[in-house]
């Protein structure tokens, strides 16, 4: 074996897949912090009391909201596989996570209001 081709092995060099985990994995806690705040203000706007059934569908919503959080990696992996990484996603990650973020906020705040006032609209 020749001793130089140790010095130009790379298989400690994390692959493209690899670093884009790493990377969305490191944002998924601010993700969960702003989504999940703005839910709890959302919820002592709205919420009059909650009960075991409100409870479920604000973990369900959490859940969901990371499911979809995960679309981030799945379009660099995309991208990786069919694009052969045409598409330099490095250069988009920050612009997709804050938009992301906010567009996932913003649903959470205003699912909020729409689930407490819906239970309290009378059908016709």
């Amino acid at each position: 074996m020749n001793p130089n081709s140790e010095i130009l092995d790379d298989s400690d060099k994390p692959s493209k897949l690899e670093e884009a985990i790493s990377w969305w994995e490191k944002k998924r806690l601010i993700f969960n912090l702003c989504v999940g705040i703005t839910g709890v203000i959302g919820v002592l706007l709205f919420g009059t009391n909650l009960w075991l059934g409100d409870i479920i569908d604000i973990i369900f919503i959490g859940i969901l909201m990371n499911v979809f959080y995960s679309l981030g990696f799945v379009i660099e992996a995309l991208n990786q596989h069919y694009l052969k990484g045409r598409i330099k996603m490095e250069n988009w990650r920050m612009a997709l996570f804050v938009l992301g973020t906010i567009f996932s906020s913003l649903a959470t705040f205003l699912g909020s209001f729409l689930y407490f006032h819906a239970i309290d609209i009378q059908p016709f």
